[in-house]
């Protein structure tokens, strides 16, 4: 639904009635649908590569063993054959690997060395080509369609469970898997999973637009010049070492052994929800109204700050408790000199903003917008730096913990806002929807939420939730959330 156009909340309506087809389990998503994977094989690039390693910087090494994952919805109105879709898509994918080559790689852990490297070894990416026996239209749900891990690709990839986060032992990890699904309508689905240590949302976006335009263009047009080598984030010598950045490598994320202690893995639904210009606009007129700090509010501040409010009084929390609300900050621009934008690796770590939750809800947005700004506004190459000489000398256990989970007090935040996902045209049409997938009925994902492009319009916002299933209901009948 969106959010500002045409929804008018209710009050006390029970989960199982008014909001059944809002909360979704991921689990349920074409459960019972008949699914056949044709054919899986390895694309390699058209050129060979000569074979090397690039070690993970540390700022990659931080980064957990998950894949990002995008979907792309297209209905395939001119209903072109899967083979036809296939034959060219791999093609173009063969071509785009010459230049993004680390992404027909594989991570792998050598016992030589103390942490994994990216083997450039044209070992090639994973390529799946299925059929579901379900329409797309089954996907819809209010807000957009639904993520399906079972469209991502990584099942057929073979390489152990997942799809939310993998064991480091797995060595010899692919760097990119790709799934083409086709459904009984026509339509498709074309997933596209990178390897986050390899590469974070702008490198791998980066990656799917050149890989659109080669596929639509048959060739690569537009000229890259990308970036791999991880020396510009080496530690200093000597690395200074500052204890609150240790606090913050420690903190970010509760164990799962701690979160079971205290109750709190629950399975999670989610849900999707477009934010309309015009409710936008409204929240940054009352965000700026009170504005008192120095620095202006973005969107995605004002927004940020409206859902933290309303998912913490939705988990009727302690006033004296306290909530933090994470979000990667992306630091190219914010390191001194600053990185190429078309630097291929992980350059973010998360920002946090805490607040008693007495002090979240009595206080006007601004307040909360002004927490959130000031931490982005905090992420300088200094602070950049301590983190990455912090991680060198102090690296913490829980760096790569597969079992970790955002505690209940918390939310963990993610954009994607500003990626060109409805440009990725591969010839035959832009996609109808664009997501980022993954099961967010896990217990991994449960507290974040992550924030897209519209299909509904160019300054309209999406958002994607995943809560407790109880919680995730009272947030949807609360009428401040849809700013009445």
């Amino acid at each position: 639904m969106t959010i500002g156009t045409s929804y008018e909340p209710g009050h006390g309506v029970a989960i199982d009635q008014k909001l059944e087809h809002k909360l979704v389990l991921c689990s349920n998503v074409l459960r019972g649908r008949k699914f056949s994977s044709i054919a899986t094989e390895l694309v390699k690039p058209i050129q060979k590569t000569t074979p090397h390693t690039i070690p993970l910087s540390n700022l990659d090494h931080m980064i957990p063993y998950v894949y990002s994952s995008l979907t792309l919805y297209y209905n395939n109105e001119d209903y072109r054959s899967l083979s036809e879709i296939v034959e060219k898509l791999k093609e173009s994918l063969s071509k785009v690997l010459v230049v993004f080559y680390p992404l027909a790689g594989r991570l792998i852990q050598a016992s030589s060395v103390k942490r994994p490297e990216i083997h450039c070894n044209d070992a090639g990416a994973v390529f799946t080509e299925a059929l579901i026996e379900a329409y797309l239209e089954e996907l819809k749900i209010d807000g957009g369609y639904a993520p399906a891990p079972l469209l991502s690709g990584i099942a057929a990839a073979n390489i152990g469970a997942g799809p939310v986060v993998f064991s480091p032992s797995v060595s010899g990890l692919p760097t990119l898997i790709i799934q083409v699904t086709q459904f009984l309508c026509g339509g498709l689905s074309v997933a596209i999973n990178w390897l986050h240590k390899v590469a974070d949302g702008v490198a791998g976006i980066q990656f799917v637009s050149a890989w659109a335009e080669c596929c639509r263009e048959n060739d690569l047009i537009s000229a890259r010049h990308l970036v791999f080598d991880r020396s510009m984030l080496k530690p200093r010598s000597p690395p200074q070492f500052d204890i609150d950045c240790g606090r913050t490598l420690q903190s970010i994320f509760l164990s799962g052994q701690e979160a079971t202690a205290a109750g709190q893995l629950l399975q999670p639904s989610f849900c999707i929800q477009t934010f309309s210009s015009k409710v936008l606009e409204k929240l940054k007129r009352e965000a700026t109204r009170d504005n008192e700090g120095p620095f202006k509010f973005s969107t995605a501040d004002c927004l940020s700050a409206h859902l933290w409010r309303c998912v913490t009084r939705a988990r009727s929390l302690a006033p004296e408790q306290i909530t933090h609300f994470f979000f990667p900050v992306e630091g190219r621009k914010k390191i001194t000199p600053p990185l190429s934008e078309e630097y291929f690796g992980n350059v973010l770590f998360p920002q946090c903003a805490s607040a008693t939750v007495s002090d979240l809800l009595s206080k006007p947005l601004s307040f909360a917008a002004a927490l959130i700004r000031n931490a982005i506004q905090s992420t300088t190459d200094e602070w950049y730096r301590t983190l990455i000489d912090g991680i060198e000398l102090q690296p913490p256990a829980s760096a790569n913990n597969t079992d970790r989970v955002i505690a209940r007090t918390d939310l963990s935040f993610s954009s994607w806002a500003n990626f060109p996902l409805y440009e990725m045209d591969f010839g035959w049409q832009k996609p109808e929807f664009a997501v980022r997938n993954g099961d967010y009925s896990d217990k991994h994902l449960n507290g974040t939420w992550y924030l897209f492009p519209s299909s509904a319009g160019k300054h309209d916002k999406t958002v994607l939730i995943s809560l407790e299933a109880n919680i995730l209901a009272t947030l949807l009948e609360d009428p401040q959330l849809y700013v009445v």
